[in-house]
């Protein structure tokens, strides 16, 4: 058997995609996206089920804070749709995927600070992980005039400070090139 892979420069790695055959595509069927007002529901629930990942001194202020998240994350999505110029190019994934950057950086990060503080830099963070560094320098412009902060600092302001801040606690090897 280890013979048959002998010649397969592939073989190392754990899958590989190969095209469908053209029979099979007449049986693929798109389903589009989802209408803005779908999405947003969507989103509002995916919000509302992480409250039960936080610890309970953060819950009564995450509740409050349900309809801001979800507005930040469905511009964020729009956003991106609009300046990548296609409707695929983010999903509920993406939200799934903020949502969890959110809620282990609310949950490791920011004890020192008041917990309305902790959540407001805990989604700039993830957002900016999840959207804005899929942006060229014009779109990242754009996006931190679309993203409202609750106090006089800019989105990119506090999530540069932020990551910043969060990089120095991570340990790496040394000799790791490091910004």
């Amino acid at each position: 058997e280890r013979n048959w892979f002998r010649g397969d420069s592939l073989a190392k790695y754990v899958y590989r995609v190969s095209p469908l055959c053209e029979s099979i595509k007449l049986h693929i069927w798109q389903f589009g996206s989802l209408p803005s007002s779908d999405e947003r529901q969507y989103i509002s629930e995916m919000v509302k089920e992480r409250k039960n990942a936080l610890s309970p001194s953060v819950q009564e202020l995450y509740e409050k804070e349900l309809i801001t998240i979800t507005d930040q994350l469905c511009i964020s999505q729009e956003f991106i749709r609009q300046k990548l110029q296609d409707v695929a190019v983010v999903s509920l994934r993406d939200v799934e995927r903020c949502l969890t950057f959110f809620i282990w950086i609310l949950n490791h990060f920011y004890k020192e600070i008041t917990v309305s503080t902790q959540i407001q830099y805990s989604l700039v963070v993830s957002m900016g992980l999840c959207y804005y560094f899929r942006l060229n320098e014009n779109d990242r412009i754009q996006y931190n005039s679309a993203i409202k902060i609750k106090n006089s600092a800019t989105f990119k302001d506090i999530l540069y400070e932020e990551v910043g801040r969060l990089c120095k606690t991570f340990s790496y090897p040394s000799g790791t090139f490091f910004l």
